[in-house]
């Protein structure tokens, strides 16, 4: 009986269909959480993604930001670094604050690695720290970018492409001229002290020659002719190469030549050079660096987008209101005007004028001019510093006008008793609108 009980269990299958039913159900409804857990954990790790990209672009505005504080600025405000107590830029503990339209956001500070401080350092290293966050959660990207601060390769002094003419008796302290032409009436252009830039004394130097006469801006007699005929040569032939009262003075042969041994210029004092020979091969290399309209069309419409950015473009010799240091603390004035116009400047950038400060403690506004086409005056009360560009016409010096910078002008003229100088201070505090800054290396810090 027991045994016949038994078979016909062994041979009774009612109920494995329902046992097999659960078991598949069981293993779907694992794969199906499965797959829901995979599917939610992608949702996520792409929403993380998103933030992350989102964190990753508002820490890389900042570093734009930054580098456009410092073209709207300069590199000596950021001399306090790391803990500037009134510049959020330079400082690491209370950074400033990028904010995008997007509700992204970054904190960003600038740290100097290397000064721009010329003549020592004519290029600067600076640091930019940028961290990115982007919605409620946890995202954030710090970036570290290191960007090299120089000019933007252009002539930094008194650069000429035609005659400089002398007509009064300027001034020029602590930086050299420099002409593709002639420079005229030398005895009536008076330098002191050393070029803060190139570290050398300042001096004239001419692609051509240089004399004490007047020749109107007329340079079109020929070198030879020169040396036979113009008794007012400060290199003519009876005095040579080396002209003891402007023993730093270069101009071209058969003129300028290697100093005699024993000569009054060898001795010179800070004497920075053998031989008073200068030409157009020497003032286009380093370290002049001359173009002959003091910059690339690249660069002038780098120069036309900045002033166009800030409302500082003009098309006509008058803006109808000017900027001042209050609002525009390093602004880029670009005018683009006719051949016959002229930009006249008596007092309307006074608050850009240099103030003594011999310990180099201050800020010091600067405004970088550009005339395009046309011709600018800087009349007797006009007082400024920066950097000034008339690439197609002449620029003049009226009275006793006062630049502390650097300037190019097709053609220059000195009349009354006008002045332009550099100090160590100033090239500390070189316009941010003329800096060419290239990122060197970008480094994610939490990657």
């Amino acid at each position: 009986m027991r045994n016949s009980l038994l078979g016909r269990l062994r041979r009774d299958e009612r109920g494995v269909a329902m046992v097999t039913v659960l078991l598949v159900t069981a293993v779907l409804t694992m794969l199906g959480l499965t797959v829901s857990q995979v599917a939610v954990s992608n949702l996520g790790n792409a929403g993380r993604d998103r933030v992350a990209a989102g964190a990753l672009g508002a820490a890389e505005a900042g570093v734009t930001r930054a580098i456009g504080y410092i073209n709207k600025h300069n590199t000596k405000v950021l001399d306090c670094s790391p803990s500037c107590s009134g510049n959020p830029w330079g400082n690491s503990t209370t950074p400033q604050t990028v904010s995008l339209p997007d509700g992204r956001a970054a904190k960003v500070w600038i740290k100097p690695i290397q000064k721009y401080q010329p003549p020592s350092y004519k290029v600067g290293i600076y640091k930019i720290y940028s961290v990115g966050t982007a919605g409620s959660g946890p995202g954030k990207r710090t970036l570290e970018v290191t960007v090299e601060v120089k000019p933007m390769g252009f002539p930094l002094g008194v650069f000429t492409k035609e005659a400089l003419n002398n007509g009064g008796t300027g001034s020029v302290m602590n930086e050299s001229v420099l002409s593709e032409a002639c420079i005229d009436s030398r005895d009536k252009l008076n330098f002191s002290g050393i070029d803060s830039y190139y570290g050398v004394p300042a001096a004239a130097h001419s692609a051509r020659y240089i004399t004490t006469a007047n020749v109107n801006g007329s340079c079109t007699n020929s070198l030879d002719v020169v040396k036979a005929s113009d008794n007012k040569a400060i290199h003519r032939a009876s005095v040579g190469t080396c002209n003891s009262t402007y023993p730093y003075d270069r101009d071209s042969a058969p003129l300028g030549g290697a100093f005699p041994s024993g000569s009054a210029c060898t001795s010179a004092a800070n004497q920075y050079t053998s031989s008073s020979h200068f030409d157009l091969t020497m003032l286009k290399a380093e370290p002049y660096n001359y173009l002959p309209r003091g910059l690339t069309d690249a660069q002038y419409a780098l120069l036309k987008a900045r002033a166009q950015a800030s409302g500082t473009y003009y098309t006509t010799t008058s803006p109808a209101t000017w900027p001042t240091a209050t609002t525009h603390s390093n602004p880029v004035l670009y005018f683009k005007i006719g051949a016959s116009d002229t930009v006249s400047i008596q007092g309307e950038l006074s608050s850009y004028a240099w103030q003594s400060d011999p310990s180099c403690v201050n800020d010091h506004p600067t405004v970088v001019v550009v005339v395009e086409g046309g011709n600018l005056r800087l009349n007797s009360n006009a007082s400024l510093a920066g950097a000034v560009f008339v690439p197609d016409g002449s620029m003049t010096y009226n009275g006793g006008a006062q630049l502390v910078g650097t300037l190019f002008a097709k053609q220059l003229n000195f009349t009354g008793n006008s002045s332009v100088s550099l100090n160590d201070c100033y090239t500390r505090a070189t316009p941010g609108g003329v800096f060419d800054i290239k990122p060197t290396r970008f480094r994610e810090v939490d990657r």
